[in-house]
């Protein structure tokens, strides 16, 4: 009997022992295990970092070479935009002075009477008109009475308006000067030209 309980107590003293062996191995097994693991994520940490780092450069230079690019696309489009301005300036001006209509020739006609001006007017220029044309051109537009005697260069005028020759006198009539000076030779030989002023007045003397 006691030979019994020896055995016995050797048996449970020596399963005692192989537990403890066996814990230790796997506590042992376990700690190695996770200092791998440790060991293989702070490896694949330092494998990924440069890695995110080449991406992050290659990001920061594509963004660099956009903006470049850009850059350049705007400096390109701002020129195109000057040499088009530089371009349609000279064009504008050159429609605007081919558009402006030529300035009309003209002679300016006074016919003053007794008291007060008949009518002061622009006629026109034409190459070899003289002062009675002139005068007959605004008459004929305006419908102002107009009587004459003689053709060409003895044209005489003896009435404009209804106010005739010598109704104030014998020495009373019609007269012209041009630009303010008056002239001996009749009206219908002195020529005008384009910006005369020509005006018939009546004299009483």
């Amino acid at each position: 009997m006691n030979k019994t309980k020896k055995y016995l107590l050797q048996f449970i003293v020596l399963v005692f022992v192989l537990i403890g062996i066996i814990t230790l191995y796997n506590m042992n097994a376990h700690s190695t295990k996770t200092i791998t693991t440790t060991k293989q994520v702070e490896e694949v940490v330092q494998v990924q970092t440069p890695k995110t780092q080449e991406a992050s450069s290659s990001h920061e230079k594509d963004n660099t070479e956009e903006s470049k690019q850009e850059s350049t696309f705007q400096q390109t489009t701002d020129t195109k935009k000057e040499q088009s301005k530089e371009s349609t300036t000279p064009q504008s001006s050159t429609e605007e002075s081919t558009t402006q209509e030529p300035v009309q020739e003209s002679v300016r006609v006074t016919i003053r009477g007794i008291d007060s001006i008949i009518e002061d007017v622009e006629v026109v220029y034409k190459e070899g008109l003289d002062a009675f044309d002139v005068l007959k051109a605004v008459c004929d537009q305006k419908g102002i009475s107009l009587e004459t005697t003689g053709k060409g260069i003895t044209v005489y005028v003896s009435s404009i308006n209804g106010l005739a020759e010598m109704e104030y006198g014998p020495m009373s009539g019609w007269k012209y000067k041009v630009n303010g000076q008056m002239y001996s030779k009749g009206a219908g030989q002195y020529l005008v030209k384009s910006g005369d002023h020509v005006e018939w007045f009546y004299d009483k003397a």
